[in-house]
């Protein structure tokens, strides 16, 4: 994959299971994208007029429901269920439209004159800005229009300081919002009604304007729960505008790559951090029948959302890249991805009657859920849908349910991943792996939050106490280290939130069954230190025992480095090492395999993993590899990666650190040397950090 691209282009998950293109094709004009314009300015200001009419009305938008498919399962698998969810698929829209909430409103005369600005509130009714006022307009004799657009602008708590701005836009260079419009006289009467309604099928809307209309709303419930959920806690992160791209039928992975073929192109929704901007795709050159869609797909939203809120509110490290759920990634990635899946299945869990009424009663026909309905404790991502109406059946999709066992994941039901483990972890062989899998991240997070069976804990942590372990004035991003993971926002939520062992299943029971064991529960002791967390700053000190067990590169992963196992990262602050000049690391093999070592020392947003060239690279992927151990990179600012003349007995490798700056914080990454080779499963060493300070340690 491209890597300038990676880096600011943040999937929620790469769908390319369909070439043939189906359905409907929307054409576009060539004259629309040759220069960008500046989005049409808020209708926020409202006349008052003597002689006033009345206009009431609503706006909903339909909104395709989630079709639940279950199987018998017999007792094959605790807690004993029967009936258990097999899978999910996009459906019949739902029998009642949902209510298009705090929308702008705008009415034109004629001549096509602004005469007034409203919103709807919170049911969809037309209102006057206020949101409870009657929205009035001039007692002129006429043809009007009242316009509903797909942007919204809220003013939270009454301060102007915190505030929700939505704009769900058709392409990046018009800007435009989507809009329902509604024709309607004024005649010799006091009051005019109307009514609109955001379709969700092709045969009634080719637009179908009931999916950007859905997105709002998703995004608009995401801010509730989060404002509702944070107790006194300063949430003013969120006041910046949210912008979204959709247009039915689009694939928004075009504009990365506007001059490769669009049947060649993986198609996904996902985050731009550089212009913070969500795209959500639309389908595929025309399609949305069978290719992958995300309009109404709410955890594709939120999860993109929720990038959004990291980078606004949180610490954004992410490097982006692949990340397919079956195998350990950066721990950066793992973090910032399973952070994004938490809070889209927890928005949903907790305000699933906003989003899919139909929902609650679809899933208590679940036993595995019974006695208590634990509602939604899902991942879920659909493609294609299936109409009665339009006489299509195409849905299906993939699911992973949070509140399974890490040892037992579920798998992938299609290609190229059949088989596959949803991130599946080895607590006891592999402890803390779960910080590099983002499967593992999600459900960790997911089952310390919500009461959802066995496997989840029975004291619960806050959503404001994750909020707060999570955001920069109290959380780990409150620390400024550019180097953060899963680990360093566990710890800081096991101070904040306390009773971490406390409870019949408690939170440590949880966490570490998903292989998220934290460095302060001396679950990996203290002689050896196999795993010294990720980024923790090294310090002078006495001797510490340090050992590296590193792991054969992982097919699953574009044969990364294993960041887990064959990699060991640490902090160099020069606020701690004042003076530092120099570092050495002397490696003593113990067991298995000889291994070469190398010392990377990365600076802040450095992409992982030098150790491969790309031979064949396609519209931003990579297919194949070979081994490179002096691939240049310039987030690198010194590396040593000279192979060493013996490997069974103790050797030395040994950085410069001339010439740096010393106000940035950098990762000394030491590195097995693993691409293409077979590391023993036995294979370790010991590692001394010496310096010109002298020794160095977590």
């Amino acid at each position: 994959m491209n890597i300038g691209f990676v880096r600011n282009v943040f999937y929620i998950f790469v769908f390319s299971l369909f070439s043939t293109s189906c359905g409907l094709s929307f054409s576009s004009r060539i004259d629309d994208y040759a220069s960008v314009l500046v989005e049409e300015v808020l209708c926020d200001t409202e006349t008052v007029y003597a002689d006033a009419v009345s206009l009431i009305g609503t706006a909903h938008f339909e909104k395709r429901t989630i079709d639940i498919t279950t199987e018998n399962v017999g007792t094959t698998e605790p807690p004993a269920p029967n009936i258990k969810l097999k899978t999910m698929s996009l459906g019949d829209p739902l029998p009642t439209p949902l209510p298009i909430r705090f929308a702008e409103v705008t009415v034109y005369n004629s001549a096509n004159q602004k005469v007034q600005c409203g919103r709807t509130d919170a049911s969809g009714n037309i209102k006057a800005l206020d949101g409870l006022s009657t929205l009035t307009i001039p007692n002129s004799p006429g043809s009007y229009k009242v316009r509903v657009t797909s942007r919204s602008y809220i003013i939270n708590n009454g301060d102007p300081t915190d505030y929700t701005f939505i704009s769900v836009k058709k392409d990046k260079y018009r800007n435009e919002p989507h809009t329902l419009i509604a024709n309607f006289s004024v005649t010799n009467t006091s009051t005019v009604a109307v009514g609109l309604v955001a379709h969700a099928r092709q045969t009634e809307s080719e637009t179908i304007e009931g999916g950007a209309f859905n997105i709002l709303n998703s995004l608009q419930t995401a801010y509730e729960y989060i404002k509702n959920n944070t107790g006194a806690v300063d949430t003013k992160c969120l006041s910046e505008k949210v912008n979204v791209y959709w247009k039915a039928g689009f694939n928004p992975v075009q504009y990365q790559y506007p001059s490769a073929d669009p049947q060649t192109l993986g198609n996904t929704s996902y985050y731009v951090s550089s212009t913070k901007e969500l795209f959500i795709t639309g389908g595929q050159l025309g399609d949305v029948s069978l290719s992958n869609t995300d309009h109404y797909d709410d955890f594709a939203i939120i999860h993109e959302f929720a990038h959004f809120i990291e980078d606004q509110c949180g610490q954004w490290v992410s490097p982006g890249g692949n990340h397919t759920l079956i195998t350990r990634i950066d721990p950066r990635l793992a973090w910032s991805e399973g952070w994004a899946n938490f809070l889209a299945a927890q928005v949903i869990q907790n305000k699933l009657s906003d989003l899919d009424f139909s929902l609650t009663q679809k899933l208590s026909v679940l036993t595995e859920n019974n006695p208590t309905n634990f509602g939604w404790t899902y991942f879920f991502n659909s493609y294609g849908f299936s109409d009665s109406v339009q006489n299509i059946g195409n849905g299906d999709g993939f699911v992973i349910d949070l509140k399974r066992s890490g040892t037992n994941p579920g798998a992938y039901q299609f290609a190229p991943y059949t088989g596959q483990e949803f991130d599946r972890v080895n607590p006891t062989s592999f402890p803390g792996e779960g910080h590099t899998r983002e499967g593992a991240i999600s459900r960790g997070l997911f089952k310390i939050a919500n009461a959802c069976g066995p496997l989840c804990t029975d004291t619960l942590v806050s959503f404001e106490d994750l909020w707060k372990s999570f955001d920069r004035l109290t959380g780990v991003a409150s620390d400024q280290n550019p180097f953060i993971a899963s680990d360093k926002f566990l710890e800081k939520l096991k101070t904040i939130s306390g009773s971490w062992a406390v409870g019949t299943v408690t939170r440590k029971a949880v966490t570490e069954a998903e292989a998220l064991h934290l460095v302060s529960e001396g679950t990996f002791g203290v002689s050896p230190l196999v795993w010294p967390g990720y980024g923790n700053s090294l310090v002078t000190g006495s001797a510490c025992d340090l050992r590296i067990q590193p792991k054969s590169d992982g097919a699953l992963n574009n044969s990364a480095s294993d960041p887990r196992y064959s990699n060991h990262f640490y902090t160099i602050d020069f606020n701690l090492l004042p003076g530092l000049t120099q570092i050495s690391v002397e490696f003593t093999k113990n067991a298995g395999t000889n291994t070469d070592h190398d010392i990377l020392l990365f600076k802040p947003g450095y992409f992982f993993n030098d150790d491969y060239t790309c031979l064949t690279f396609t519209n931003g992927t990579c297919t194949s590899f070979q081994p490179n151990r002096n691939s240049a990179n310039a987030d690198v600012f010194v590396m040593n990666r000279t192979p060493a003349t013996t490997l069974s007995t103790p050797y030395t490798k040994a950085i410069s650190l001339a010439g740096i700056d010393q106000s940035q914080k950098y990762l000394l990454d030491l590195r097995a040397w693993t691409a293409g080779l077979t590391i023993g499963s036995n294979t370790n060493y010991t590692y001394v950090i010496n310096s010109n300070l002298g020794v160095l340690c977590p």
